[in-house]
């Protein structure tokens, strides 16, 4: 059998040529380049950091707040740091040395930031009716034999803070409007938080304390709250707020501010966050809500 072998010559032009050595060298590189990835780059992930005045003990603050930052986070896409303070005394401390970017905070301890700080505020927390103010309470045990304001002449009083507004500021207004001087007419021992006041009451180890309403509401499970008479309720005051500083990013705050605003009792997953930080939502303020904390301050002396 006879093979014949064929054998052809074709004839490329120049220009073809060099197309072709072109593609060819293409080629080498894309299959060379296959071994390695294409470095991409990483989205960063912006961490905020965000603080809130203690007005209870570290357990019950971070049961009360932890559900909320977690929201924050969540609906922001910030990675929101918890930077938490043992105390009223140490809140303005922690938010300096910390850089904090958000504080929620109580009325005066917000007009001293605004001073110190630059704050401003961005929302100004409600109760589950609707109300943007909240009232101080003084109490004592039901056997300590206080029946009226002027009974606590000479009397140990307990209170977290003299910065605090609930649990001093108003109290203090109020010993004032009854011919009661809180610097000289009354012992005044510091507490670490609001529910210790109520405890050392409870305990009749002071004769009376100043805290907030609703820290009572929040010692229901803890005392037996028929032991703790209510001597006088304070007038009201607006509501804590969350503010922002001169540092912080101005669209880290806008953005805070609309998650906070959104929040809806109505929802049931919100109504959970909400209930556990003991407030009903979040409104819409300004600095001039708070101008009655200085002008407070300003009566009783305090410096800011």
């Amino acid at each position: 059998m006879t093979y014949r072998i064929y054998s052809f010559q074709i004839t490329y032009s120049v220009p073809f040529r060099k197309f072709l050595v072109g593609l060819i060298i293409l080629f080498i590189l894309m299959i060379a380049g296959c071994s390695h990835q294409i470095p991409t780059e990483k989205t960063e992930v912006k961490k905020v950091k965000m603080s809130v005045l203690p007005v209870y003990s570290l357990p019950l603050m971070t049961q009360r707040f932890i559900p909320l930052i977690n929201y924050l986070a969540e609906t922001t896409g910030y990675k929101i740091e918890y930077v938490s303070t043992l105390s009223y005394e140490t809140y303005l401390a922690t938010l300096e040395s910390a850089q904090v970017d958000i504080g929620y905070q109580n009325p005066f301890i917000y007009v001293i930031l605004a001073k110190t700080k630059g704050a401003y505020p961005l929302v100004k927390a409600v109760d589950f009716s609707g109300n943007s103010e909240y009232r101080g309470a003084i109490i004592t045990h039901i056997s300590s034999g206080i029946e009226t304001i002027l009974s606590l002449r000479g009397k140990r009083v307990m209170a977290a803070s003299k910065k605090a507004v609930g649990g001093y500021l108003a109290q203090a207004s109020l010993c004032v409007q009854n011919g009661i001087d809180p610097e000289k007419d009354l012992t005044v021992i510091l507490a670490k938080s609001q529910d210790e006041v109520i405890s050392k009451v409870y305990q009749q180890r002071v004769d009376a304390g100043f805290v907030r309403e609703d820290a009572l509401r929040a010692m229901k499970d803890k005392i037996d709250l028929n032991k703790i008479k209510i001597l006088s309720f304070t007038e009201y005051f607006p509501g804590w707020c969350f503010a922002a500083f001169s540092h912080t990013d101005k669209n880290v705050a806008k953005k805070i501010e609309q998650a906070l605003l959104e929040l809806n009792k109505n929802n049931p997953a919100h109504y959970r966050i909400l209930e556990r930080a003991e407030v009903g939502g979040f409104i819409e303020t300004s600095d001039i809500d708070y101008e009655i904390i200085r002008e407070k301050a300003k009566i009783l002396k305090i410096p800011f």
